[in-house]
């Protein structure tokens, strides 16, 4: 599993499994696991790996090719469409899927994941995303916005996708995390059960431990300087990352005295009013996202009513794709978390995402939707 440096980089995917994968076979880094009762609940020990026994095949095939099986409790390979989960009661219900991951030297990994319902049936199952550091130790769930992250059966059958829900901290640079997705009953007694689907499973690596450069003034102060950087040198480059915290005491202002490149920009807001402004001081100084091989990224994440603007006369420019990640729901009551101005321009597309508001003001600026 290769471990890269910059936040939107899948340093893993999980796309297909195929229906005629051997039983003991798992997608690398992972495995399937049931339990050895019918309906496991959220917190049934999940302790055997996936396997259909001869005595309990509805098909002399299925013990060799389970993820092929088309009765009785079984995982599905799909293809391209991932894997689905089903249970009938056989005392070895499944299940979860667990992946491994190694973040060492890796601070705020997120994860993408998406479900869906391919038979609702009358008792209703859900796929919650949980995780536990090491060998040893109980399943917490992951949160997302203070409540589980989980996809519940849905009569209409819906797509749900699950966009970059960050890990927790305790996470963060561990030799050994596991996360699952466990496939659990929820409620009903009686009929067939809700067969679920996962699939487009996606890790990005978050921030190399000591190499992104901090903005450190708790005030206002210059992009430009060396001495205002952690690095001891200003970000300056396609694909280059840099991260402004939340200010301190009073709304400030971060000038860039001449032209900058940058490929991941993210912004704290914390649980303050504060605004960042980030604004030009010299002439012919425009603030251009590059991220090189892949889409630019710029991130605004935050508890309170605190919020970016971009004022640059002399523009902002999108050489390649921007994701807008606005985490902060709060931000200004006016426009949000992210107030764009002036002149935004170039070959790139805006491509947003995250619960949060922005607001793009100058009527000139006009992008292709991604």
């Amino acid at each position: 599993m290769e471990v890269r440096t910059y936040w939107h980089r899948a340093f893993f995917s999980f796309a297909e499994w195929s229906p005629q994968a051997e039983a003991g076979t798992y997608p690398d880094h992972m495995l399937f696991v049931q339990s050895d009762v019918s309906d496991p609940g959220l917190h049934q020990p999940l302790l055997f790996a996936y396997s259909i026994p001869a005595q309990d095949a509805a098909h002399p095939d299925d013990v060799s090719k389970p993820y092929n099986a088309s009765s009785r409790s079984r995982i599905n390979g799909l293809g391209s469409q991932g894997i689905s989960f089903i249970n009938t009661g056989r005392g070895r219900d499944v299940g979860a899927a667990v992946l491994t991951l190694n973040t060492s030297g890796i601070v705020g990994a997120k994860v993408s994941w998406t479900a869906d319902t391919l038979l609702a049936n009358s008792r209703i199952y859900a796929l919650r995303m949980q995780y536990r550091v090491g060998l040893a130790g109980d399943w917490i769930d992951v949160l997302n916005q203070g409540a589980p992250v989980e996809y519940i059966r849905s009569e209409s059958g819906e797509l749900v996708r699950f966009d970059w829900i960050a890990l927790p901290a305790e996470a963060d640079d561990q030799p050994l995390v596991f996360l699952r997705w466990v496939y659990h009953h929820v409620s009903g007694t009686s009929g067939p059960r809700a067969q679920l689907r996962l699939d487009d499973i996606l890790v990005q690596s978050g921030t190399e431990v000591g190499t992104l450069p901090v903005f450190l003034p708790t005030g206002s102060g210059d992009w430009n300087l060396n001495g205002n950087w952690s690095t001891h040198i200003y970000p300056q480059g396609a694909a280059a990352s840099a991260f402004i915290p939340a200010a301190n005491a009073a709304d400030r202002v971060i000038s860039i005295t001449g032209p900058v490149t940058i490929g991941h920009l993210s912004f704290g807001t914390g649980e303050n009013a504060w605004r960042t402004r980030l604004t030009d001081v010299a002439a012919d100084s425009p603030l251009t996202f590059d991220g090189g091989l892949e889409a630019a990224a710029l991130e605004v994440s935050g508890e309170g009513q605190g919020w970016v603007e971009f004022n640059l006369s002399s523009g902002v420019v999108l050489s390649t794709d921007l994701r807008l990640d606005i985490q902060t729901i709060a931000g200004g009551p006016e426009f949000g978390a992210l107030r764009m101005r002036e002149s935004w321009t170039g070959t790139g597309g805006l491509i947003k995402s995250g619960p949060g508001r922005l607001r793009l003001l100058a009527p000139e600026n006009c992008f292709p939707a991604r």
